[in-house]
């Protein structure tokens, strides 16, 4: 009898062995997923073809801190139609705690440049794609960026502004921020432009909205007619957390923002924010330092302003303006975005 019931239970265990096996064998096969190419920066990595979906693309891109992956999600972005989103993974290379090698910044400027005219905004590309195609290496990105949008050309047959007047980047007007009247009486003119300072506002600020800004701006002009004397807001332009420039001061009228005749021919722009290390400090984003960026570089090329003549507030006067993280952005910017020394012959006109 115990040998019946062994034989019994051996035969139904090989019978349940044989339903399992074929079940398994039967179900269909999961369709292998491509393991997806290393994270190096080469222009097949960053610039390759990006998937149907692209969540997928951006899932398959390592989490770490190599440039070459914030590039590629800069592509894919760029590629399934988030310009910004393209421009701020930029940024993350541009202007991250690292100093980005050659390539790495001739591929960031490049697909900003590309992002922003995706925008609408190609003029504020045109410093990216020039200096893209200065620092590449790999042939391919070379051809790549010979065939993209040309650059402007400051001795193009378009009509230069004329001095005084916005420069010709995405900026909102006075009128937008409901500007107390100035006070003519207590104005100067402004005389030949030749210098930029950069300030910050010393006052937190995150919100991205427009109206936020709007009202800081009014307050800034509030306490320099009221409580400085002003004629209206001391400073020419100010930039906003979400990157908008908003007209301040007109440039016909000197402004009031780095003390005495250091306001001669300068122009004062304020980055929204405060700037200093600290419980109540904040740093710069990528929108403000895109927008400071294009800003100063229209500024020097359209005033032939030099590197030497693009300030932070502190170069000026003993004072922490425009904060222990803009000051390095400043000095940088003006660098890359001056005008070169040989261009400066027509400073005197």
């Amino acid at each position: 009898m115990p040998d019946s019931i062994a034989s019994l239970c051996a035969k139904r265990f090989s019978l349940c062995l044989l339903v399992i096996l074929t079940a398994c064998s039967s179900a269909p096969r999961k369709a292998s997923r491509k393991a997806p190419s290393p994270a190096v920066l080469s222009y097949d990595y960053v610039l390759g073809p990006v998937r149907d979906d692209a969540e997928l693309d951006i899932e398959a891109t390592p989490r770490d801190k190599n440039p070459a992956v914030h590039l590629r999600r800069a592509w894919v972005m760029l590629q399934r139609k988030r310009p910004q989103e393209a421009v701020d993974a930029c940024a993350l290379v541009l202007y991250g705690p690292e100093t980005p090698s050659t390539q790495a910044e001739a591929y960031a400027r490049f697909i900003r440049a590309e992002a922003l005219t995706t925008q609408g905004k190609t003029q504020n590309g045109d410093y990216d794609r020039k200096r893209a195609s200065e620092l590449a290496m790999d042939q391919r990105l070379r051809d790549r960026i010979e065939d993209a949008t040309p650059i402007v050309s400051p001795d193009s047959t378009q009509r230069p502004n004329p001095v005084g007047s916005a420069p010709q980047v995405d900026m909102h007007t006075r009128s937008e921020w409901q500007p107390a009247a100035l006070i003519r009486s207590r104005l100067d003119p402004m005389g030949k432009i030749y210098r930029i300072t950069v300030h910050h506002s010393a006052i937190l600020l995150r919100s991205p909205s427009e109206r936020s800004a709007a009202d800081q701006i009014r307050s800034i002009q509030n306490t320099h007619m009221k409580k400085e004397g002003c004629g209206d807001i001391g400073y020419h332009f100010l930039i906003d957390p979400s990157g908008r420039i908003w007209q301040g001061r007109e440039l016909r009228y000197q402004g009031a923002h780095a003390r005495g005749d250091n306001n001669r021919g300068n122009i004062g722009i304020c980055v929204l924010g405060n700037f200093m290390r600290g419980r109540d400090g904040q740093r710069p984003t990528a929108a403000e330092l895109n927008a400071l960026e294009s800003l100063i570089g229209n500024l020097a090329q359209k005033h032939r302003i030099a590197a030497e003549q693009i300030f932070s507030h502190s170069d000026l006067v003993n004072t922490q303006c425009p904060g222990t993280y803009l000051r390095g952005e400043v000095d940088r910017i003006a660098r890359e975005a001056a005008v070169p020394a040989r261009g400066r012959g027509a400073a005197a006109d």
